[in-house]
């Protein structure tokens, strides 16, 4: 886990250029993060059936995200699950009228997908969802949009 940790640090801060003084006026760095805890209390009613209760951190999420000279960056590790996996690592730039995005991120698929777990109904993803959506990977995205049409 230290080395995971070590990398993430790393990676955050070639990502956000601690080392350079800001040169432009629109630099941008926004650190944030959300931590989310689930407990349950279980009463078998002296059935001789285990109780279940317990706790779990379901995410443990930190980011460091902004832009700089033009290029936007994101970087997100998970430190829960009792390990540390990295959810978003990427960097993105205007192209041709979109966006186009290098790294690990959420691919342009399902928009229960594409939203924030901080904001869908319900604690867990549909099973639809967690099936065929592909989540966070590696690769080379554009996205592009306009008044009636999205192109990912």
């Amino acid at each position: 886990m230290s080395k995971m940790f070590k990398m993430t640090a790393l990676a955050a801060v070639v990502a956000t250029g601690f080392a350079a003084p800001a040169v432009h006026a629109e630099d941008e760095m926004e650190v944030g993060g959300r931590i989310m805890f689930d407990a349950s209390i279980f009463d078998d009613d002296d059935l001789g059936t285990e109780n279940v209760s317990g706790t779990e951190f379901r995410r443990i999420r930190f980011h460091i995200k902004g832009e700089k000279n033009g290029w936007g960056y994101q970087v997100e590790p998970d430190y829960s699950d009792d390990e540390v996996s990295l959810k978003d690592v990427f960097i993105d730039t205007k192209f041709a009228g979109g966006k186009v995005t290098i790294g690990q991120f959420k691919q342009y698929f399902s928009l229960e997908e594409l939203t924030s777990s901080r904001h869908i109904t319900f604690m867990e993803r549909s099973f639809l969802t967690q099936t065929l959506a592909t989540s966070h990977q590696a690769g080379l995205g554009y996205l592009k949009s306009e008044t009636n049409y999205t192109l990912g």
